[in-house]
């Protein structure tokens, strides 16, 4: 879990916690940005994941909590840190695939190393374009200066004293926690409750939905007791792990399958169906595990969880498809 905030509990005032949490969270992405140009040789694909992670991370406080931040400031913030997320994101994702290709390419039968050999070899100078790009937009948000302009609206040491100084307030963050957490309660429970086996789309919603109540979570986790870990927190983590295995598998399945129709060659082409082949079955399998681990009884047992320690009741009753997940989620 992302460091627990002490200053958040209950009781501090709501608007005074929220622009903590958008101050928090865009420190974290600023230091991380920031290591882009000092780490030297290749950038770690670590530091260019979590610049991804942090963004995501100021997405989602922003889905949940806009109503509480200037309007202005909220098309600023998404439309700035979008660009900057998606050239992460395509960084991170080349390296994903590169790294399980090299982990697999000793023990991959002939059929395959024709192409995982392709990909790898296109990859560092791939990278490199992409890791250009990346910095491209990095020192564009400078020239526009966007951090001081961060400084001027959300200083993390100033957001710190105003809540050290504030005093409790009938306004406070566990009554926005009360109201917030209703709704994603109701957008997972939607999502996991749709799930039927095999349907690797729905997965696809369950996933987003499960990643941006984890997101959610750590921002109200002050407002909740002791339990609040064990019995929400973890079993959110790890279904949100299993789906992870899901969607690699599928999307390596999806990649393999364009370049084998993209491939003018033969052989790579051949080679290329083979991989797709391998992560076909690799999703089957995962999708098997994400079923008997996360069955309708394990669903049943964390939503009641979940409604214990919240204190909410059931949404069960609630019919058709999950409300829109916002886009920075993805």
């Amino acid at each position: 879990m992302a460091k627990r905030w002490e200053e958040l509990t209950g009781q501090v005032e709501r608007k005074l916690a929220v622009r903590f949490v958008l101050a928090s969270r865009l420190a974290k992405l600023r230091s991380h940005v920031e290591k882009l140009f000092k780490e030297k040789g290749d950038v770690a694909s670590e530091t260019i994941h979590q610049v991804r992670v942090f963004c995501r991370r100021v997405q989602s406080a922003l889905d949940v909590l806009h109503e509480d931040v200037p309007a202005k400031h909220v098309r600023k913030l998404t439309k700035t840190l979008k660009k900057l997320r998606q050239c992460a994101g395509r960084v991170r994702n080349s390296d994903v695939l590169a790294g399980e290709l090299s982990n697999i390419r000793d023990q991959a039968p002939s059929q395959e190393t024709c192409a995982i050999d392709w990909v790898l070899d296109r990859h560092r100078p791939s990278r490199a374009q992409g890791v250009e790009k990346l910095h491209k937009q990095v020192r564009r948000m400078e020239e526009r200066s966007f951090w001081a302009w961060v400084d001027k609206h959300y200083s993390l040491e100033k957001s710190s004293r105003q809540l050290r100084d504030a005093k409790p307030t009938e306004m406070s963050l566990a009554a926005l926690a009360g109201e917030k957490m209703v709704l994603e309660i109701d957008i997972f429970e939607r999502a996991s409750r749709s799930y039927r086996q095999g349907d690797v789309e729905q997965l696809h919603l369950l996933r987003l939905a499960v990643k941006r109540l984890r997101y959610v979570l750590e921002i109200f986790a002050g407002c909740f007791g002791p339990t609040f870990r064990p019995a929400i927190y973890q079993p959110i983590c790890r279904c949100q792990e299993l789906l992870g295995f899901v969607n690699d598998a599928h999307e390596f399945a999806l990649q393999f399958d364009e370049l084998a129709r993209q491939s003018k060659d033969p052989n790579v082409a051949r080679s290329f169906i083979a991989l797709r082949d391998r992560y076909a079955r690799l999703l089957e399998v995962a999708v098997q595990q994400f079923g008997e681990q996360w069955n309708r009884d394990e669903q049943e047992r964390v939503l009641q969880q979940i409604r214990d320690v919240l204190g909410i009741s059931s949404t069960r009753e609630s019919t058709g498809p999950a409300p829109p997940i916002g886009t920075g989620t993805p």
